[in-house]
């Protein structure tokens, strides 16, 4: 999780690049990942590293003066089809 925060943070400071950083994050989210707790490779934290990224990418591009399908459409353009088990405030992920 502590690389994930990193990562953002380095987004945050280095404007030149900052568009290749939000493609590693995104990227890691793409990977295919074990979610049943007895399955092989099932890895704990797994599924809160990723959550956290979806978090951050969306802290990030949410305009606090947009309306709340503005904020979705914006999410949806970077963000690849994630599947989450519960809503993140106003935002519904595809």
């Amino acid at each position: 999780m502590l690389s994930a925060r990193a990562e953002a943070r380095l987004a945050d400071d280095w404007p030149e690049q900052r568009q290749v950083c939000v493609d590693v994050l995104c990227a890691y989210l793409r990977m295919p990942y074990e979610t049943d707790p007895a399955g092989p490779g099932f890895r704990h934290g797994e599924r809160e590293v990723r959550l956290t990224i979806i978090r951050t990418i969306r802290s990030h591009l949410q305009d606090p003066s947009a309306s709340p399908p503005e904020n979705v459409e914006r999410l949806k353009s970077i963000l690849p089809p994630v599947k989450v088990e519960r809503p993140y405030g106003r935002c519904v992920l595809p």
